[in-house]
């Protein structure tokens, strides 16, 4: 993020406060403050961090391309929380913005499971074409086998949802 102060910052103590004064500028219109906020999705289990992605949820049409920067990046556990936090509650058709980047976080193996959380994304668009999703789920399989229930999620919505290539 390119804002002149990262946050949080200081004592763990204050980063709830922090949290409330950038939720107050970006309701202002403050849109630096508003990419701040992503920061907190680093670690969800930060103070302050459920306030702020739920107020990104609301605002995160202002922050499209710190978050196309994060998917793009090589923090997996902020990818992931970002995935699960924002992505995972837009639609389909809001989340095809993302399509690219997630694409890529599918197809890489991961250590902090971002590959099978961006896969699972994907697997509910109608916009991926057919023959990537199966080469995203084969990928996963090979990665993930032993997590049945998610890998058969994945595997009934790219049946469910793919017609053929688009």
């Amino acid at each position: 993020m390119n804002s002149k102060l990262e946050f949080p910052h200081g004592n763990k103590r204050f980063w709830d406060d922090q949290v409330t004064h950038l939720i107050s500028n970006s309701e202002a219109g403050d849109e630096a403050a508003t990419a701040s906020l992503l920061n907190w999705l680093k670690d969800m289990n930060w103070p302050g961090s459920s306030r702020a992605s739920e107020h990104l949820l609301q605002y995160w049409k202002h922050v499209i391309p710190e978050i196309k920067e994060i998917l793009r990046g090589d923090d997996e556990v902020w990818q992931h929380w970002l995935i699960l936090q924002i992505l995972d509650q837009l639609t389909v058709d809001e989340v095809s913005m993302f399509e690219a980047e997630l694409t890529c976080l599918a197809i890489k193996p991961s250590d902090d499971i971002v590959d099978l959380s961006a896969g699972m994304i994907l697997s509910k668009s109608k916009t991926v074409p057919k023959k990537t999703m199966q080469q995203i789920l084969a990928a996963l399989e090979t990665r993930y086998l032993d997590d049945v229930e998610k890998m058969e999620q994945i595997r009934r919505n790219v049946s469910a949802g793919q017609d053929g290539d688009l």
